[in-house]
C-alpha cells in the first residue's frame, strides 16, 4: 500500500498555519520547519479522509517568456475529482523513498513529479513561492500545496503519460477566461496575481 508524506494540522496550525483557503506568497520558515520535522508517513487511502492531516503537495508551474504550461487531466488520471479539469501545476505526494534530510525531499519530491509527467528544459531548480490551501472542496481539504515556479529554457515540453493529460503553452493574459474549467488550486494561484 502506497504510503505518502501528511503533517498533523495541530503541528502546522502550531507554526503558524490558519487553515485558510488562499495562496500565502513567501517562505515561512517555521511552516516549513514543521514539514520537515513533523511529517510521517501514512497509507493514501486512509489519508485522503482524514481530515486532522494534510498531505504535502509539491506543485510546480511551468513558464516559459510570457506563458504557461496548462495540462488537461484526462479521465485515467489518478485522482478522480479532477478529471477533466485544467491545471496550471504538476503536482504530487511525496513517498517515502524520498525521506532525505531537510528541504532537499520537498524539491526532489517537486522535480520527481515534474518529470514522471512532463519533460522540459530548465537550468535552475523551481523555486519556492509559497503555500496553497483550499478548504472548498473535498480535495483540497486534505491538502496542502507548495508553490514552485520552474523557468523553462525553451518552448519545448513532451507530456509522459499522454492517456492521463495533455496540454500546451498558454499566454498568462488568456488564463482568466479558462477559470470555470480549471481546478481549485489552479483557480487561485491565477486569482492571487503569481501567474502574470
Amino acid at each position: 500500500m502506497e504510503k505518502v508524506m501528511v503533517v498533523a494540522k495541530s503541528a502546522l496550525c502550531a507554526a503558524g498555519f490558519t487553515d485558510e483557503t488562499g495562496f500565502f506568497a513567501g517562505a515561512f520558515p517555521a511552516l516549513t520547519a514543521a514539514i520537515v520535522n513533523s511529517h510521517i508517513f501514512m497509507e493514501r487511502g486512509i489519508s485522503e479522509t482524514d481530515y486532522d492531516y494534510k498531505q504535502i503537495i509539491p506543485y510546480t508551474v511551468v513558464k516559459y517568456k510570457n506563458k504557461y504550461l496548462l495540462l488537461k487531466r484526462l479521465s485515467k488520471q489518478g485522482e478522480k475529482r479532477l478529471h477533466g479539469m485544467l491545471s496550471i501545476g504538476v503536482g504530487g505526494h511525496i513517498n517515502e523513498n524520498e525521506r532525505q534530510g531537510g528541504e532537499t525531499m520537498l524539491i526532489n519530491g517537486a522535480l520527481r513529479e515534474l518529470n514522471e509527467e512532463v519533460r522540459v528544459s530548465f537550468t535552475k531548480d523551481p523555486v519556492f513561492m509559497g503555500f496553497l490551501n483550499d478548504n472548498e472542496a473535498d480535495v483540497g481539504r486534505v491538502h496542502l500545496g507548495l508553490v514552485y515556479l520552474l523557468a523553462a529554457e525553451d518552448g519545448v515540453f513532451k507530456i509522459n503519460e499522454k492517456d492521463k493529460m495533455e496540454g500546451g503553452w498558454t499566454a498568462a493574459d488568456e488564463l482568466a477566461e479558462k477559470l470555470p474549467a480549471m481546478e481549485g488550486w489552479s483557480r487561485i494561484l491565477i486569482e492571487s496575481g503569481l501567474i502574470c
